[in-house]
């Protein structure tokens, strides 16, 4: 399942004409956080034929409850925004198919057309995605940006892989923030790096499996 979720969307014709961006391309999975707009009739007027789409979003208080359960992809237009702080890579659009592969659930998350993502809400995302675009005018607005993603999560072709969940990713790195000596220093930014560097390589169920049994025998 693909999920389109839209924090704080601050424009009805932009919700609007997101449905349509969406349904171009198969998709009719929408939530909504904490819309600043009314979702009224410019909503409606511009959704046109995919009201569907809009009548069926769901409006949610937090992205945390948008995004429950699902592998949470990040979109902004600032590459290097809380890289340093979260360790949050941005990877291009023509990445997101590996990164993505074998995730049952995924949302795609599009920040408000004013502000984006707040910090916060950047550390819940399990990656950042971002459309190049030309240097003079890099910023898309909000329903091109959600068609052009749509757009290319429609060619990704069906797969057999079975991502890990994200119980094996927490246990894994679990047991390798267990496994450090005492003289490293600045644990907890050592095993942020390790899950981000986790997060980037969706192992396999099998693979996260033969992980935890090798850090598990590094704990005894």
């Amino acid at each position: 399942m693909i999920r389109f979720v839209l924090v704080r969307p601050e424009h009805d014709l932009n919700v609007g004409l997101a449905c349509r961006a969406m349904k171009n391309f198969g998709f009719k999975e929408l939530a909504i956080v904490s819309p600043k707009c009314e979702l009224g009739f410019e909503a409606r007027k511009y959704a046109k034929h995919t009201g569907d789409v809009l009548r069926n979003a769901r409006v949610f208080g937090s992205l945390e409850e948008a995004t429950k359960g699902f592998f949470v992809v990040g979109t902004s237009a600032q590459k290097k925004r809380f890289r340093r702080s979260l360790f949050k890579n941005c990877v291009a659009l023509q990445r997101l198919q590996d990164r993505v592969k074998g995730k049952k659930r995924v949302a795609i998350v599009f920040g408000s057309e004013g502000t984006g993502l707040t910090e916060g809400e950047c550390a819940a995302c399990d990656l950042f995605v971002h459309v190049p675009t030309g240097k003079e005018h890099p910023v898309l607005n909000l329903s091109h940006s959600i068609a052009v993603v749509a757009y290319a999560l429609s060619q990704f072709p069906k797969t057999m892989y079975v991502s890990a969940s994200r119980k094996q990713v927490a246990q894994i790195v679990k047991l390798f923030a267990g496994s450090l000596g005492g003289s490293v220093k600045d644990r907890r930014r050592v095993v942020l790096a390790f899950e981000r560097v986790l997060e980037r390589a969706n192992p396999s169920r099998e693979e996260a499996g033969a992980l935890l049994a090798g850090f598990s025998s590094l704990n005894k």
